[in-house]
């Protein structure tokens, strides 16, 4: 995962806030670091290299909306500082991305597009998007297969235009603030990047109480704290240069049931899609992996992607008061022999569980009562030894009535 954050009604003074705001999040990106400032805007990015592990830097600018336009990263350094030369500074360019995610389709996009006559300078799927975005205007949103989070700069018109993936896997928070030339856009990835922005004032939004205390989250657009909203799943929005928020929906899920259709068909139906959808998240240029929690939905996965990709990893933790007896990781471990492919575990003892829960939080931003979060963190931990990017089933509980408090509703 990367990071991204910025704010409108930037100047060039702004660059140790900026910076700051990177900071926190270093977390998401260890493998680089961008900032990118014009009148009027700040943009940070931290980087996590999936695709294009050389070229795909960010924030990312595209010099002119031509075809052949070149592509340049003009704020990032080999070692992660700010560049501020005057080189750089010549480079603002027409457009500027910072991107969170991963665009499955790209390759497709990128045939697209040169069939149109647009030229690329990397291989990443950042220029994939941005470039869409010049060809396609908000339209590439009905184009993309995959999880994002980004924002685009207009330098043209002093546009922002921000989007979120359809089912809001890539987070992106926000707050509107008066600054001294009016109100101000403070966004990013994560709650504690817009705390060190000095526009924002901490302040408890009692109203996420309530709801937590109710569904044991908060389920409002607005987040614990009062005044930093949600951007909520496939929703884009643009800010324009009077200040002015525009908010829209651009996707729903639609549901078409055909009663004719065997159980057998529906079962090759679902069978076909999720096999579509690993080989799709199998798209990386470094080595994927896969939770295997010994659940149906991450052992089908895993077997999904075992078919994909016979060397993987898969990851598991238990609980120290089970080892030794038949808990997740021996059942892990039986079908990673079946399957022929690695697996890597570790038991959570309790002391080192009620140890880790601040710094869980603190990764959370908001309090949440689903303490599978705490073991999501530890099998984190022994993935990122030795890959860095997984797959992990979410929603299969949901999708198909894994549990009873699922099938009530």
């Amino acid at each position: 995962m990367c990071g991204i954050c910025g704010f409108t009604g930037a100047v060039e003074a702004d660059l140790p806030i900026l910076k700051a705001m990177c900071d926190v999040m270093a977390h998401r990106g260890p493998d680089g670091e961008g900032q990118y400032t014009d009148d009027g805007i700040a943009l940070g990015h931290r980087r996590l290299s999936l695709i294009d592990l050389e070229g795909g830097n960010q924030p990312m600018v595209r010099a002119t909306g031509d075809h052949a336009s070149a592509v340049t990263s003009p704020a990032l350094m080999p070692d992660g500082a700010p560049c501020a030369s005057p080189e750089a500074a010549a480079a603002k360019g027409d457009y500027a991305i910072v991107f969170n995610g991963e665009i499955y389709n790209y390759r497709d996009l990128r045939a697209e597009l040169e069939a149109e006559g647009w030229e690329f300078q990397t291989s990443s799927d950042t220029e994939v998007l941005l470039t869409g975005y010049l060809a396609w205007g908000e339209g590439v949103l009905d184009r993309l297969r995959g999880m994002f989070a980004f924002a685009i700069w207009n330098r043209a018109s002093r546009e922002l235009f921000c989007a979120r993936d359809f089912f809001g896997i890539k987070p992106l928070y926000y707050t509107v603030q008066q600054g001294a030339a009016g109100p101000q856009l403070i966004f990013a990835s994560e709650i504690k990047c817009i705390l060190e922005h000095p526009a924002y004032e901490r302040a408890l939004n009692e109203d996420a109480l309530e709801q937590y205390l109710c569904f044991q989250f908060s389920a409002l657009d607005e987040t614990f704290f009062k005044g930093i909203f949600k951007l909520p799943p496939a929703h884009c929005m643009t800010v324009r240069a009077d200040g002015s928020l525009e908010m829209r929906r651009y996707w729903r899920p639609e549901y078409t049931f055909d009663e004719g259709r065997s159980r057998e068909d529906t079962v090759e139906a679902i069978d076909a899609a999720m096999r579509e959808s690993v080989r799709y998240h199998n798209v990386a240029d470094v080595e994927v992996g896969s939770f295997l929690s010994s659940g149906i939905d991450s052992s089908y996965m895993a077997a999904c992607l075992a078919k994909e990709n016979p060397a993987i990893k898969t990851f598991t933790v238990g609980f120290a008061e089970y080892e030794g007896e038949r808990d997740e990781i021996t059942w892990a471990r039986e079908l990673a022999d079946e399957l022929h492919i690695a697996n890597s575990s570790k038991h959570i003892g309790e002391e080192e569980y009620w140890a880790s829960l601040p710094r869980v939080q603190w990764h959370m931003d908001e309090p949440s009562a689903d303490p599978s979060a705490v073991a999501l963190y530890f099998v984190d931990q022994i993935a990122a030894e030795q890959v860095k990017a997984v797959l992990s089933g979410e929603g299969a509980d949901e999708f198909f009535g894994g549990y009873r408090i699922y099938q009530t509703p």
